[in-house]
């Protein structure tokens, strides 16, 4: 996991072979679109890539998604300009030729006008308010996570090394590239989640630097005693993340690099196995 120093700040990257654009892929795709791309597109695409950032909620398109699709995006668009209410941040003929950067699971788009590349909006799926997101890709990122429009905020703290959870206003990042995945599913009755957390605790403590814990008070969960978790291991670039599942239940997704699973992911592993009622 390296934390880098970029317009987006405190990035935990999760593996170690990114799937990075060329300053040559982000020059070309500007000329074909016409346009420079707002501030903060060229970093993210060059220094992290095509992967899951934060979790996967939003997906940032690399320069040759963006020219193999945005044509089709406007026609799209300007047919069905009418399903958003008129705007005085796109109207309907600059709706019809404004630039996708990032989509979200649920379909919404974030988009910028060629023309005002300092401007970037989200198009929702789901209503038709058109929205002003910020003036580059890092604000955009951070209003379609945060804002509680699209989706529940989630705040995010860290265990530090004296045992105290800090507020982390970071992000993690993992490349598609060699990932194994695995599911549990485990009942909650024994007090599990808290042995789980407990066990959590005492390897991040142990191990400072190559481990992170982090919870996640999201929005509509408030009060809820067992909580999103989850643990980053850097010697696989793995992560554990603990969620409800539905009442006494507890869901557990698994995900480390292929190449490298380590003893103490194969130990974690070889636990959630023993102690869930089902695994995938």
């Amino acid at each position: 996991m390296t934390a880098h120093k970029m317009a987006f700040q405190d990035v935990l990257t999760l593996g170690n072979d990114l799937e990075v654009a060329g300053h040559g892929d982000v020059d070309s795709a500007e000329r074909q679109i016409g346009a420079p791309f707002p501030a903060g597109y060229r970093e993210f695409v060059t220094t992290l890539g095509d992967g899951q950032y934060n979790g996967g909620y939003v997906y940032v398109l690399m320069p040759q998604a963006i020219v193999g699709q945005y044509r089709q995006l406007q026609r799209t668009w300007r047919q069905h300009a009418d399903f958003w209410e008129e705007s005085d941040l796109l109207t309907p003929e600059e709706l019809g030729q404004a630039v996708v950067l990032a989509r979200t699971v649920d379909g919404d788009e974030v988009v910028f006008h060629p023309q005002k590349p300092c401007a970037v909006h989200v198009l929702p799926r789901h209503h038709d308010e058109i929205h002003h997101a910020g003036e580059d890709l890092e604000e955009a990122l951070e209003w379609v996570e945060n804002s509680g429009v699209l989706a529940s905020r989630t705040r995010v703290s860290r265990l530090e090394p004296d045992g105290r959870f800090e507020d982390w206003s970071g992000a993690t990042f993992r490349p598609y590239t060699n990932v194994a995945r695995a599911e549990f599913l485990c009942r909650t009755a024994g007090n599990l989640y808290a042995a789980l957390m407990a066990r959590m605790t005492r390897q991040a403590l142990a191990d400072v630097d190559g481990t992170v814990l982090m919870v996640f008070d999201d929005d509509e969960a408030e009060g809820a005693e067992e909580g999103p978790v989850a643990l980053y291991l850097t010697e696989c670039a793995g992560e554990i993340r603990c969620q409800p599942y539905g009442e006494g239940t507890i869901r557990v997704l698994v995900s480390y690099d292929s190449r490298t699973r380590s003893r103490r992911m194969e130990e974690w592993l070889e636990h959630l196995g023993s102690v869930s009622v089902q695994a995938g």
